[in-house]
């Protein structure tokens, strides 16, 4: 774990010499337009190490993307300059030197990289959905694909209409511009698609399975890298001789903030962030004991875990992100916040009074909140028992436009709170 400035996103560690082949001229350009995706929006790794089932083997992907709408994409880049025959397994190449070669079919390999992905995904827990008829399953969508650089569209085209591949699972030569390479990415089928994007705790723990690290125990058997030096000095650094109060402040405010020291502390999971927190609030509470001291976190189970360390320290409060923005924003956070009260707002604009009443509707939308339903299709074949009435397609498909509504009025109040909050 390091502590430093904030970083560029999306970027993926230095290449280290003899690990991996070195890079084809398709690569290369694909590893340029991976660059210039937007960084606050994309993670990208090169070539990480996925072990297989068998003992000691690996195989690595040329690209792996995260995105927080999109999920994780496996990328296969080939330099292929002119396909013979293509079939479901294999392809037929014609190499420069004129030899026919044969290789096994791409968006296979991209399939099998995405599956002993998909693998090491499902070895932490907390990637997992914990409840409900998606128990075990990721929460999150994969994708795969090749992307044939010298190859053109039209030629691809016409494999996809022989049903060999799938639209959007191959990339041709000419969707390589910035412009049109995101869009290629977005248009990658998936199994499904998430209804609202992840948050970056799930993000962290994807990079952090793509990226792994360890710490290391000492002779004496102490973690080394859960408390460095450095971190120790961030840990008990004094506070500016002015101490915020409940008084409005005034002239001095604004040298009183630019004095303040901000530190971001990053890490993979189980690297010692939360650590690093506890113990900061701890030494300002044992320094400034009259001083109110608030710890704020964005994951309940996060803040449950704060709150047991910390309670021995009763001048540090910790609570969640959101209940401080319910403060901020008082009853009108709750108008999507909770479900009845928006339920029964916009009742009548849903026109269905005579198929769903206002209680089974409210209990319907946090059914699907709890068990984390968000993709309509997997709505419509759901089993759902003991209901009280049954439950057509066409009372489902008019949940799915009602719910769909509630989730875009929560990502818009969410827009709104980050706006007041100045997050």
């Amino acid at each position: 774990m390091n502590i430093q400035p904030v970083p560029t996103a999306g970027t993926s560690r230095p290449p280290i010499p003899g690990r991996f082949t070195e890079p084809t001229k398709g690569e290369k350009l694909v590893s340029a337009l991976l660059s210039k995706l937007p960084k606050n929006e994309y993670y990208v790794c090169e070539e990480p190490m996925i072990y297989s089932n068998r003992q000691s083997a690996h195989i690595c992907p040329d690209f792996v993307v995260v995105n927080a709408w999109l999920g994780v994409i496996v990328l296969e880049v080939k330099d292929w300059v002119q396909l013979s025959r293509v079939d479901q397994q294999h392809v037929e190449i014609i190499r420069r030197d004129g030899v026919l070669d044969r290789h096994e079919n791409p968006v296979l390999t991209a399939l099998a990289y995405a599956h002993n992905l998909e693998n090491r995904f499902k070895a932490n827990v907390e990637l997992l959905h914990a409840t409900g008829p998606f128990q075990g399953k990721l929460k999150f969508p994969w994708r795969n694909a090749a992307i044939l650089t010298n190859i053109q569209r039209a030629t691809i085209q016409e494999v996809i209409e022989k049903g060999i591949w799938q639209a959007g699972s191959v990339i041709s030569s000419n969707d390589l511009t910035p412009e049109l390479f995101i869009h290629a990415l977005r248009n990658i089928p998936g199994a499904w698609k998430l209804r609202e994007p992840l948050d970056r705790y799930t993000l962290d723990l994807i990079r952090s399975t793509l990226d792994p690290e360890i710490i290391v125990q000492d002779k004496q058997g102490t973690p080394r890298g859960i408390i460095t030096p450095h971190q120790k000095q961030v840990i008990v650094e004094p506070l500016p001789k002015t101490v915020i109060t409940e008084d409005v402040l005034v002239g001095e405010a604004e040298d009183l903030v630019e004095s303040s020291s901000v530190r971001l502390v990053r890490g993979v999971a189980g690297s010692g962030k939360s650590l690093v927190l506890v113990r900061r609030a701890q030494f300002l509470a044992d320094q400034h004991p009259d001083t109110r001291i608030l710890v704020m976190a964005f994951n309940n189970d996060l803040t449950a875990d704060l709150k047991q360390r910390l309670s021995a320290t009763t001048a540090v409060e910790v609570t969640n992100f959101h209940k401080i923005c319910r403060k901020v924003l008082g009853d009108e956070h709750k108008n999507v916040k909770d479900v009845k009260d928006w339920v029964y707002k916009h009742y009548l604009e849903f026109g269905c009074e005579d198929d769903l009443p206002q209680e089974f509707l409210v209990e319907e939308i946090k059914y699907r909140k709890d068990i984390e339903c968000y993709d309509s299709d997997m709505y419509l074949e759901l089993e759902r028992k003991g209901r009280g009435q049954r439950l057509t397609k066409d009372k489902r498909r008019t949940i799915n436009q009602i719910f769909e509504r509630y989730v875009k009025a929560q990502y818009e109040q969410r827009l709104s709170i980050g706006k007041t909050c100045h997050v």
